[in-house]
């Protein structure tokens, strides 16, 4: 059976695609860098909390400094509703987040420069408030160096706090529209605490809690899953290990809150890497013999089975007004795993396979309408994945020009959004033939140095 993720990584006898090492494990040390002691700021800290003191309490905690309340004010009426389709009162980006980061500088500093990343979009470079937010990124990063020099004594509750704040790292990263691949340099190290716990016995302790713990299960796996917009490990850059510990959902998706960002189809997102990793099969094989061995058409079978029997789950507790769009969520997500995966079994060039090209559009066009619905809903925070996949296999301008206007209409423009349709439209300018699809995002991306940042 082939629904389960395991453990993968190529053979000698596959790097005649990508002759690269294994990807390694970066220590926790990779934040000891030359940044520069940030200054201190004094922080009125109010321990009580909950969403209707928003509006004024919770301002007076961060600073007297105007700019940094306001980042903290853009980021509760605005920045948090991009991250999570769930309504104030229970998303956790403030419900998990916020009561913890009034008492914890270093993280209403993520928070802070998190509400910067989103702000990128209305304000010049040189504006205050983005200076505000980046030296709130400086000093967050200045004391994770420190906090981490120690982390092998750290508690479960320690290591807790350092996910939560590499978490929120990677979002900005993310938000910001790098095209550098800087989220995966707090990825990586989160893997490595989130492994060593496990290793250490105390994972169950971790989850056991229910609450901040498993958001930040889900929004790792959520993020390390949705990063598989390529054939796998093909760019060592981009690369994360398939742990099925981490990446597999089975052990959080009972808990009340888990459904943050996953619950519009938890089997189709364990489904993406097991798709890239196919996809690399498949290239690996052209180059070596130019066929497919059954076991990779037998993978191809037993997947396409999975996915096109999907059916939408019911909603969580806190999400049952939005039942209909969270399973036409699902639907966007299903048909550009199954776009994602007949374009796989075609290696580097589609268009030698002109029957799946029609099937392929068949898809798109099938799911167009529903794509549209759902980015103007709740669940368009976690549309990036499906637009990069479908965006990479659109051959029709209309097609182009109305997925260029809705992600980056008003309520999800952000420099994330603004990179996605840039590296589209090289791609799709690009006459090669190979510029096309997943392996076609690929190759644009090494053709121009991107490494893109998904979110």
């Amino acid at each position: 059976m082939h629904g389960k993720l395991t453990s993968w990584k190529p053979s000698n006898s596959e790097s005649v695609v990508s002759k690269r090492q294994s990807c390694p494990s970066p220590p926790l040390s990779y934040l000891a860098s030359s940044a520069s002691a940030p200054s201190s700021r004094n922080s009125s800290i109010v321990i009580s909390w909950s969403p209707s003191t928003i509006d004024t309490g919770l301002l007076q905690t961060v600073s007297t400094a105007k700019d940094s309340q306001l980042l903290l004010q853009y980021y509760l009426e605005d920045g948090a509703g991009k991250l999570s389709p769930r309504t104030i009162e229970s998303n956790p980006f403030i419900t998990h987040v916020l009561p913890r980061a009034v008492c914890d500088e270093t993280l209403m500093s993520a928070v802070l420069a998190l509400g910067g990343a989103f702000l990128e979009v209305k304000y010049d470079r040189s504006n205050s408030v983005l200076h505000t937010a980046w030296e709130h990124y400086s000093k967050v990063l200045y004391d994770l160096r420190h906090i981490i020099q120690s982390l092998a004594s750290h508690t479960v509750e320690q290591s807790v706090r350092v996910l939560l704040i590499l978490i929120i790292l990677a979002h900005i990263e993310a938000i910001s529209g790098k095209t550098c691949g800087a989220i995966f340099s707090h990825l990586r190290p989160s893997r490595q605490l989130m492994l060593d716990l496990l290793a250490n016995g105390k994972h169950n302790d971790m989850i056991r809690g229910k609450g901040v713990e498993s958001f930040i299960l889900e929004h790792y796996a959520y993020l390390a899953l949705i990063a598989h917009i390529t054939p796998y490990a093909l760019d060592q850059a981009r690369t994360i290990p398939l742990d099925p510990d981490l990446l597999s959902l089975d052990s959080i998706h009972e808990y009340d809150n888990f459904g943050t960002i996953l619950s519009c189809g938890v089997s189709l997102f364990e489904k993406i890497p097991l798709v890239s990793v196919l996809a690399r099969r498949r290239l690996c094989e052209e180059e070596q013999t130019g066929g497919c061995s059954w076991e990779t058409f037998s993978t191809y079978q037993s997947l396409l089975e999975d996915i096109l029997n999907w059916t939408s789950g019911p909603p969580g507790s806190q999400m049952k007004e939005y039942e209909t769009a969270q399973r036409l969520a699902g639907e966007v997500y299903r048909h550009a795993l199954l776009i994602y995966l007949k374009v796989s079994m075609c290696g580097a060039v589609v268009s030698n396979s002109p029957e799946v090209l029609v099937e392929i559009q068949e898809l798109i066009d099938a799911v167009w309408d529903l794509y549209a619905a759902v980015v103007d809903s709740p669940f368009g925070t976690a549309m990036l994945w499906p637009t990069v996949i479908i965006g990479s296999c659109l051959t029709r301008e209309t097609q182009r020009e109305r997925l260029r206007a809705v992600a980056t209409c008003p309520r999800w423009h952000m420099r994330v959004t603004e990179a996605c349709i840039n590296m589209l439209k090289l791609l799709w300018t690009d006459p090669d033939p190979r510029a096309f699809g997943p392996y076609g995002l690929h190759f644009i991306m090494k053709k121009h140095k991107i490494n893109f940042c998904m979110v």
